[in-house]
């Protein structure tokens, strides 16, 4: 099992989260159960059971805060990561990813804490400028390990709620935690390292010959 609290930094009346747990079932194939609401709402608790019984539940108490739990996991890699926007402060604007955590299970008996936050302070932003792709061309994203690793090499492609589109030839991410995520367009790809309120910009090609380090961060 994977739970922990959901620390809340932030100064948005209403916010709407979204808890996903990334991992292998038990014939090898890839899962990522999510539940999400408004806390502050009508909603108190959600649970996804689309895999059951791999369930994940996001719970919330005025009192308390903010709780998630997946239950159920067997021994591997799991990406735990939480999504959301503010509202009505900003109701246009989606956060891509507030924050994650890669962690192993060393077995189906093993329990882990994995506390994660909604903290502006430590957020980025990452422009990447395309040559030759269509403007319907979408970019995937996935975080990295601490080792700029990635335990779950087939996620890129999975995680298809972590994407942008072309607006003109830049592709936008608005608010992504700090830390080392791998960007693909086609057969690009590079890796960025998010630094807290900065913006780091990315040179890529279509379809992908050739990558140009991300610039320095302004």
């Amino acid at each position: 099992m994977i739970s922990g609290k959901i620390l809340l930094k932030t100064p948005g009346t209403k916010l709407h989260l979204a808890v996903n747990c990334l991992g292998r079932n038990a014939d090898g194939k890839l899962e990522s159960p999510g539940v999400g609401f408004e806390l502050g709402d009508t909603a108190s608790s959600a649970t996804c059971s689309t895999w059951s019984p791999r369930d994940s539940t996001l719970a919330w108490d005025p009192k308390t805060g903010a709780t998630h739990r997946h239950v159920n996991r067997i021994a591997g890699h799991y990406l735990v990561y939480l999504t959301g926007r503010i509202t009505p402060d900003d109701p246009s604007g989606k956060v891509l990813i507030y924050d994650w955590q890669w962690v192993e299970l060393k077995d189906d008996r093993s329990k882990l804490t994995v506390d994660l936050t909604v903290d502006p302070d430590v957020l980025g932003r990452v422009e990447v400028t395309v040559r030759n792709a269509p403007q319907d061309a979408p970019f995937s994203f996935v975080p990295l390990d601490a080792k700029g690793g990635l335990p779950l090499p087939d996620a890129l492609g999975y995680l298809s709620d972590l994407h942008v589109k072309l607006q003109g030839v830049k592709g936008v991410f608005q608010r992504l935690r700090e830390g080392k995520y791998r960007f693909t367009l086609g057969q690009a790809k590079a890796d960025v390292d998010v630094k807290r309120g900065a913006t780091t910009t990315v040179e890529m090609s279509w379809p992908a010959a050739a990558v140009k380090p991300p610039l320095a961060s302004r």
